[in-house]
């Protein structure tokens, strides 16, 4: 089977982003309370707390950064467990056609049936691409898909 991504790998490196963008507000956090506990007062003090007001900001940021693409990794591996579904029924009703179509071809040929529908001849040649292509989307058969298949209409 070819895959095109892996969504539950794909969700585990959201969720490992989600962890780390808690980590660092938990740090930053911890910046801010250790910041505010300075008993100490001057140029010195306001300087540092100032450099320690901006590393919070920034921590801050980069934790809503990781938080937003986390939550496109979802989005993503969504979209590719659909595409896969829709891949798999497609190649499953086609393949389905494929092989009644190959026991009409045998029932002709062993005279069962005085002759093919051409639709039953194209499908008793079909080479299917590998199980999982895309190209299982991008098929020109004079068949119709079922619109009950997942992601059709």
């Amino acid at each position: 089977m070819i895959f095109y991504g892996d969504p539950e790998r794909v969700l585990r490196l959201s969720r490992r982003l989600a962890r780390e963008a808690a980590g660092m507000r938990e740090d930053a956090e911890e910046v801010h309370r250790a910041v505010q506990a300075v008993p100490w007062q001057g140029v010195a003090a306001d300087a540092m707390a100032t450099a320690c007001r901006t590393r919070v900001a920034h921590l801050l940021h980069t934790a809503d950064l990781y938080d937003e693409a986390a939550e496109r990794l979802v989005d993503h591996a969504r979209r590719v467990e659909g595409r896969l579904a829709l891949i798999a029924a497609i190649e499953q009703h086609v393949l389905g056609l494929v092989d009644r179509a190959r026991a009409r071809a045998a029932d002709v040929a062993s005279g069962l049936l005085d002759a093919l529908d051409p639709r039953d001849e194209l499908l008793a040649t079909f080479r299917p691409p590998p199980s999982g292509s895309v190209e299982w989307l991008r098929l020109d058969l004079p068949v119709d898909l079922p619109v009950s298949l997942p992601g059709l209409r």
